[in-house]
């Protein structure tokens, strides 16, 4: 599996909905619906060996090679190769942990960790408000991509591997309610010198080359972290992480809210941050796509359904929290005029919303894609 990407993100108090999409034309990129069936695996980052053994109880249609199960598509591994022996390898649905521990009896405990698949629905609970340090928890729902597992079915074409040439757009998308809870910061161990962190990401981690890289969309952070926690990246030789927060893509804790994420659109505008600065490369291979909770000193539980990702030959613009709208033209940006709040996004390429600063803070670039106001 990938191993474990610590992340850090702010987010802006400026509560902009803003504009999702969906796919149009798309075709799935998912090779079984797990959370329809409750086949999934719990895997914990950061440990070796089977250190958490729960799984899912209906799996099996999904991992036997000769299976010809229709779900829109032939679901069988055989349209899979391994790279190391050439025998079917499957990609999953996963719970993973960062930080929590199963031999510690912590799961479905309080501080703990939780995860359910439930008539297609899926529930994340990650409970580190009474946690006795300031240490980073995560629970993730990930579908995952084995090492050398690609796949090869896209519209009953099985001569094709996929990989984000195959079309124009690439849309992550699903439905999400993350429950309000006023107690949720009202931990034992005091602020953890300021990172009382409460986090929900969009992450899509791929491959081309050697890199294996991630781009991380921050959805929501109500404690409002603020520098030296963001804008955060880092570029490697073996690849290039980058979290990005966009006021368009915020959330609210209480609202079912539906994301809708291009992420073609979005590598393309991240430039040197993705390492491809002259554009997306050739041959970019998914390799996991996650929704992710992060969690120091803090409580969360999250509602996950209608969770996919397409490739598309279009995308239709999406009101956060309701069906995909009939027009195909996004509503007009904030007015540049207008005073954006501390810490909220004040300019960037191709930013079009506010670029005033609330009194007593000021303008200041972070990278050629995000300015923020801060003090």
């Amino acid at each position: 599996m990938i191993s474990h990407l610590v992340v850090l993100s702010v987010l802006s108090t400026h509560k902009v909905l803003g504009q999702m999409v969906a796919p149009v034309g798309g075709t799935s990129i998912f090779w079984n619906p797990g959370p329809r069936y409750g086949c999934y695996n719990w895997v914990q980052e950061g440990a070796s060996g089977a250190v958490n053994p729960e799984k899912g109880v209906d799996c099996a249609p999904f991992l036997n090679p000769s299976n010809t199960r229709n779900q829109s598509r032939a679901d069988s591994c055989v349209s899979f190769v391994n790279d190391v022996n050439g025998s079917p390898t499957c990609p999953t649905w996963q719970f993973d942990t960062w930080g929590w521990s199963y031999a510690a009896g912590q799961l479905n405990a309080s501080p703990g960790y939780a995860g359910t698949f439930s008539s297609g629905s899926v529930m994340l609970r990650n409970s580190a408000r009474d946690t006795t340090d300031c240490g980073l928890y995560e629970v993730t729902l990930s579908y995952q991509y084995w090492p050398g597992a690609i796949i090869k079915y896209v519209t009953g074409d099985f001569s094709r591997e996929t990989n984000l040439d195959m079309a124009a757009h690439f849309v992550v998308e699903y439905d999400v309610l993350i429950e309000s809870d006023p107690t949720a910061l009202a931990g034992p161990r005091g602020n953890c010198n300021g990172d009382q962190r409460r986090f929900l990401t969009t992450d899509f981690i791929y491959t081309f080359g050697d890199q294996t890289n991630l781009l991380s969309i921050v959805h929501f952070n109500p404690t409002n972290l603020g520098p030296p926690i963001v804008p955060w990246t880092q570029n490697t030789t073996a690849g290039c992480r980058f979290l990005v927060q966009l006021p368009q893509y915020t959330i609210q804790e209480g609202v079912q809210t539906h994301i809708g994420l291009d992420f073609k659109t979005l590598l393309q505008t991240a430039g040197t941050n993705t390492c491809h600065p002259n554009g997306l490369p050739a041959d970019i291979w998914p390799q996991a796509v996650q929704i992710v909770t992060s969690n120091v000193g803090t409580n969360m539980v999250v509602h996950l359904s209608n969770v996919d990702a397409q490739l598309a030959s279009s995308t239709t613009p999406v009101s956060s929290g309701s069906a995909p709208s009939s027009s195909t033209s996004p509503p007009p940006p904030p007015s540049s005029g207008d005073t954006q709040v501390k810490f909220g996004q004040c300019g960037g390429q191709a930013w079009t919303g506010p670029t005033a600063c609330a009194a007593g803070t000021t303008c200041q670039v972070q990278n050629i894609y995000y300015s923020q106001c801060l003090p």
